[in-house]
């Protein structure tokens, strides 16, 4: 009796070996497409970032879309926006055919002073502190 029993046992433990084996191979090769399928996203991304890097926006470009979005885009900016620029101008201009600019820039004005290379407001004595007015903003 020992005979058949030992046959069994055998065959049982050459069945189990046997799916144990099949499971093994079919897990491996799961694992195996998995990786494979992993590297080549991980490849596809590498090479579109290259690709997007080499032929993205230079300096130049950057620059251009810069000024693009510093367009204005409503109508009530394109008709307001050249003529703050151009009343800015003339500020401007106005303010250096004064004098007042070089004023300024040497720090000569009457109650300024020259401390550490810095240009200082102080008060000048029964006159107080000479400066100007700043047009009011909007």
């Amino acid at each position: 009796m020992k005979a058949p029993a030992e046959a069994t046992w055998a065959e049982l433990a050459r069945a189990v070996g046997s799916i144990a084996q099949d499971a093994s191979d079919n897990t491996s090769a799961r694992q195996k497409w998995k990786w494979m399928a992993m590297c080549i996203v991980v490849a596809l991304v590498c090479i579109s970032w290259i690709g997007w890097y080499a032929t993205g926006p230079t300096p130049d470009t950057r620059q251009a879309m810069a000024l693009d979005m510093a367009k204005p885009r409503t109508r009530k900016q394109q008709l307001h926006g050249p003529t703050r620029q151009k009343g800015r101008w003339l500020m401007a201009y106005r303010f250096a055919q004064s004098g007042e600019l070089q004023r300024l820039a040497r720090c000569q004005g009457k109650g300024w002073v020259v401390q550490n290379g810095n240009c200082y407001v102080h008060s000048v004595p029964n006159e107080g502190i000479y400066g100007w007015s700043l047009p009011q903003t909007r």
